[in-house]
């Protein structure tokens, strides 16, 4: 009797947590990013996310983009950037990085949250834009914008 308990509640944590896990979430309000690219200035960098219909520049610092840079070119350096240490703890203690999503624009400044989940939970860091395309790209993982934060260049002036 005592192990039909243990396995039924096994089960039922088992399937709650697949429930939760795999919630869908909502990316209508979001545009995935196709193409990233940095256009450094005298005084840092402008970083430019766009797809086919929409694009987002935002500013950060030359090393900022210096390190985004690194990454899009698939660059090794001798030893760990910062970037690449957050993806090791992130793997050590088994957390899957999901995905990256720049979610809103307040006094002028850019958030973002990083997605991540394990096998019970599923949870978001805020983080600076910059950071979060640096690692995103490391990860090997989506960029969502959402689309009310991005240019539409789809939009026909056509009536």
């Amino acid at each position: 009797m005592n192990t039909k308990f243990i396995l039924v509640l096994i089960l039922t944590i088992f399937i709650l947590s697949f429930l939760i896990l795999n919630k869908n979430l909502d990316y209508s309000e979001f545009t995935e990013i196709e193409n990233i690219n940095i256009k450094f200035t005298n005084s840092g960098a402008a970083i430019i996310l766009e797809n086919n219909c929409y694009g987002l520049k935002f500013y950060t610092t030359r090393e900022q983009a210096q390190n985004i840079e690194i990454a899009l070119k698939n660059i090794r350096t001798e030893r760990p950037l910062t970037h690449d240490l957050i993806i090791y703890i992130f793997e050590e203690f088994n957390l899957n990085i999901k995905e990256l999503r720049i979610i809103k624009l307040k006094n002028g400044i850019y958030y973002a949250n990083l997605i991540f989940d394990n096998l019970f939970w599923y949870s978001n860091l805020d983080l600076r834009p910059s950071d979060g395309v640096a690692i995103a790209l490391r990860a090997k993982i989506p960029i969502f914008v959402k689309k009310e934060l991005a240019e539409n260049k789809c939009i026909s002036n056509i009536l």
